[in-house]
């Protein structure tokens, strides 16, 4: 009998120190992070998808336990490649998301957000030029989207020398990414990506 109350005993120490561990994370945290991108343009014909990088950096918020408000600004290399000529478009934006973070557990958030996105380069195989028309006058220069993502970290302390980060999202194009065209093509991608992140 003893044995066994020694062992609960026990069992809720551990879960008490669990519990005052997870109440311990810095406010404000700084992350920075880099990964690749399965990109594709969606309503456009004989497309396929691209395989492309990303990079980026963010601030954190912490609310709560189980909220927290990130902005980030990424680098993205989105498009997509023609089946037919094998032909490579690359579309090149800058994304500032803002994203409201769920925490579930310890390690593992849902998050999700508005964003929104400027075009800085678009060219065809490394052509500016194709068709007889600059590649970049054939988008819009400014998108929206909706990133959806999991993102597995622990908790953040204060004093601590910071942790590996892995976000999994999926870029829903909200609007248009052409001007040339009766089509409505938007972006999509699944982008997967390791960060470092640290509190401040």
């Amino acid at each position: 009998m003893k044995k066994y109350l020694m062992i609960i005993v026990m069992a809720m120490m551990a879960a008490i120190s669990v519990n005052a561990q997870s109440d311990n994370y810095s406010k404000w945290s700084m992350k920075g992070r880099v990964g690749g991108n399965l990109a594709t343009i969606t309503d456009a014909e004989d497309t396929k998808m691209k395989l492309d990088v990303t990079a980026g950096f963010g601030v954190d918020y912490r609310i709560s336990k189980n909220f927290a408000l990130a902005l980030e600004v990424n680098h993205d290399q989105f498009g997509a490649v023609d089946k037919k000529d094998d032909v490579d478009l690359m579309l090149d934006y800058f994304h500032i998301p803002l994203m409201a973070k769920f925490y579930a557990t310890n390690w593992l958030a849902f998050e999700a957000g508005p964003q929104i996105g400027f075009l800085s380069k678009a060219k065809v195989d490394g052509h500016s030029n194709y068709a007889g028309i600059k590649v970049k006058d054939a988008f819009e220069k400014t998108e929206f989207s909706l990133p959806i993502g999991v993102s597995f970290e622990p908790n953040i302390s204060s004093g601590n020398l910071g942790t590996l980060v892995v976000d999994l999202r999926y870029h829903l194009g909200l609007s248009k990414a052409n001007k040339v065209g009766d089509n409505s093509s938007r972006n999509s991608a699944i982008v997967l990506t390791l960060g470092y992140k640290f509190g401040l």
